[in-house]
């Protein structure tokens, strides 16, 4: 495990969409690590695929915030306003989703791969009240979206001879 903040990364190396599925999800996670907040953005680049006609370009600032916890509570007599808070060293450890917006066309073109990197990666921790940078690091920084093309023919089933015979 990574000290600090820990790692951002990619679940699956490849995601796989249909070209007629409107959005694809994309799951960032944070792992290896759960001290403060960890922030990187994730973003789309064109390889087969090109953006504005396959796909949406598009970017996400993952924000895996550090907790915070109220120190003026009392039950006796209870606060209103709660003003005193703590920082917990535990941050949120969720995934976070990269939505890309699918186009659907007509044309035959076959599957179509864009890329999906991280960029950035940076983590940070308050304590006493001084943000200090602790940095942060990139597991599986980058992964493939595959658009399974939808604008084909049918097939045609056949068989080779018009009998067969079994035992």
């Amino acid at each position: 495990a990574t000290p600090g903040p820990g790692n951002i990364e990619f679940e699956p190396d490849d995601y796989f969409i249909d070209e007629n599925a409107s959005t694809a999800f994309v799951r960032l996670n944070r792992v290896d690590g759960r001290v403060g907040t960890l922030i990187a953005e994730a973003a789309t680049a064109d390889r087969t695929a090109t953006g504005g006609l396959d796909y949406s370009s598009t970017n996400l600032v993952g924000i895996w915030p550090q907790g915070f916890y109220q120190t003026n509570i009392d039950l006796t007599f209870p606060i209103l306003y709660p003003t005193n808070w703590s920082p917990l060293n535990v941050g949120r450890v969720d995934p976070i989703y990269l939505e890309v917006p699918i186009l659907d066309d007509t044309l035959r073109e076959g599957d179509e791969i864009l890329d999906l990197n991280f960029i950035e990666p940076q983590g940070n921790i308050l304590l006493g009240g001084e943000l200090i940078p602790l940095g942060g690091a990139l597991g599986r920084s980058t992964a493939s979206l595959i658009i399974a093309d939808d604008d084909f023919d049918p097939g045609v089933f056949n068989f080779s001879n018009p009998t067969y015979l079994t035992n």
